[in-house]
């Protein structure tokens, strides 16, 4: 691992987006991208709990 002015603090180093060079821009559509994902898990989740109970109501209905 390589340490900076002997700190040994790692050093930041800017990871950029294919074709942005602005840091704030590529930021931003991080923060974009996370919340995007966050919103695609959140309903992914939603109807796997909608599946888990329709699959348990049909099965109380042919056990009945």
């Amino acid at each position: 691992m390589d340490v900076a002015l002997g700190l040994h603090i790692p050093y930041v180093q800017y990871i950029g987006i294919a074709g942005v060079q602005n840091p704030v821009l590529v930021f931003v559509l991080c923060i974009l991208a996370g919340i995007a994902l966050f919103a695609l898990g959140y309903s992914c989740w939603k109807l796997l709990v909608g599946y888990v109970k329709s699959v348990s109501r049909v099965k109380r209905t042919l056990d009945a």
